[in-house]
């Protein structure tokens, strides 16, 4: 999640440029990002600014602490300093000694009582539920011998050195507020690897410290319940540092892409499966009332947090900042305001004419403006300012869903067992700026747009104008 290394020979000028392009399109305003996968999209970006720094690899049989120096006014450099010890063993020879073992272990002793831990396949993500969005803490392990020689972070506030555990540390805190502005890196030199930990700004560092010293880790042969991947990122430099594809942001009017009305059935294809569509109703709140508690449960959303006094929604507070070169200059606010917002509650009903054993389902909201030729794609935060800006933060995602199948919240955008002619009904969840909700569309889609270009799939499959 949204979150790592890697080694790298020589980079060439090329992938530079392509990493730098991905960054960019990582950290750009007109990006949002679902609560749960907004960890994965962070760790990507952390990863390739990591890559850019590195030119060799370490040699595991000199090190024995991490250290941090400062580079420029906001650069860190961190680094794994050696010592000439020949009773240390050698990175290959743990490397071969630990070859089956590309798991990591953990048994999670400290969780405040508002966290919840979950594993994932290559990370652990601590959930936070006084942060909207879920976020709290991103954990990740990879392998010393993919642990570039230096890893350099920009726009860096502060820095601390300090030990958990016998295990040499690093904290890294940035200058922007949120969207994990935090990072943890430990040196587990025994494992063979360095554990990562992305941590967002609602929570703090001294709580951050107790939760990963109360982690018990050790290697493992295989996946299960309470373990996670170990990466080696050496294989996979190529594929991750690929350059990125423009998608179209605008369409004309007169184009091939269907637009449906609420209330209209369609026949969608999609996740391997074809259904029926028909939206059957859109209401506006300002409140969470609607939502089923099992699901806010799910989300890990405490309503308290999030409304005011009179059970209305709290506004939006939106800062806009420029962005410097990381080393020299950092970020800049330069306006902020606040926006209302409204809850857009979407009731969606789902029909086969064969039995489906698993009907999976999603939809992004999209923001779209409308003239008499064009259909445009548009961020909502681009309407409260008009001057220079670079990234904006926000609080709410406003293209992505809270999802609820109507049965049980853990199948979340499943229905199992669907019967030919049988009609399910599933609802979706959005936090949108009330400003928004004349230009709203919802497409289905089989791959994640997150609302922010017209994909292949989205221009033949079509949208939904729920506009109010």
């Amino acid at each position: 999640m949204n979150d790592l290394k890697k080694a790298f020979p020589k980079i060439p000028e090329e992938i530079k440029n392509n990493i730098a392009t991905q960054i960019k399109e990582c950290t750009k305003e007109e990006d949002s990002y679902t609560p749960f996968f907004k960890f994965r999209k962070i760790a990507i970006a952390a990863l390739i600014t990591v890559l850019i720094t590195s030119s060799t690899v370490i040699a595991t049989s000199k090190i024995y602490k991490l250290h941090t120096e400062k580079q420029g006014e906001y650069g860190h450099k961190t680094h794994i300093e050696s010592t000439a010890d020949s009773n240390v063993q050698t990175t290959t020879e743990q490397s071969e000694q630990d070859s089956e073992n590309n798991f990591v272990s953990i048994k999670v002793n400290y969780l405040p009582d508002y966290m919840v831990a979950t594993f994932d396949t290559d990370k652990l993500l601590i959930n936070n539920s006084n942060n909207f969005s879920g976020m709290g803490i991103s954990i990740t392990f990879t392998t010393l011998d993919s642990v570039p020689e230096t890893i350099f972070d920009s726009n860096v506030a502060y820095s601390e050195e300090f030990t958990t555990n016998d295990n040499s540390a690093v904290y890294i805190e940035k200058t922007y507020g949120n969207d994990l502005n935090q990072r943890i890196y430990v040196l587990y030199k025994d494992l063979n690897c360095l554990m990562t930990a992305y941590i967002d700004s609602s929570v703090s560092f001294d709580e951050a410290k107790k939760i990963i010293e109360g982690l018990d880790i050790t290697l493992a042969e295989k996946a299960d319940s309470t373990s996670i991947a170990i990466y080696d990122f050496r294989p996979h430099i190529d594929a991750n540092a690929s350059g990125h594809t423009s998608e179209p942001t605008s369409v004309e009017k007169d184009s091939d892409m269907p637009i449906y009305n609420m209330g209209e059935e369609f026949l969608y294809s999609g996740y391997n499966s074809s259904c029926y569509i028909t939206v059957k109703d859109v209401a506006i709140y300002d409140n969470l009332d609607a939502i089923d508690s099992s699901v806010l449960k799910y989300y890990n959303i405490n309503p308290e947090n999030h409304l005011d006094s009179d059970g209305t929604f709290k506004p939006d507070h939106l800062k806009y900042y420029t962005v410097g070169d990381g080393v020299n200059s950092s970020y800049e606010l330069v306006y902020e305001t606040e926006v209302p917002v409204k809850l857009v509650y979407i009731t969606i009903d789902y029909s086969t004419t064969y039995y489906e054993d698993d009907l999976l389902f999603n939809c992004n909201l999209m923001f779209i403006e409308e003239t008499d030729s064009s259909l445009s794609i548009f961020s909502p935060t681009q309407s409260y300012y008009d001057g220079e800006y670079d990234t904006v933060e926000k609080n709410y995602y406003y293209n992505s869903p809270f999802i609820y199948n109507g049965e049980n919240v853990d199948d979340k955008n499943h229905f199992y067992n669907v019967k030919s002619g049988e009609t399910k009904t599933a609802y979706f969840a959005f936090i949108v700026p009330e400003d928004s909700l004349d230009n709203m569309f919802i497409e289905f889609i089989n791959n994640s747009t997150e609302g922010a270009y017209f994909s292949t799939n989205t221009l033949s499959s079509g949208l939904i104008d729920i506009r109010q």
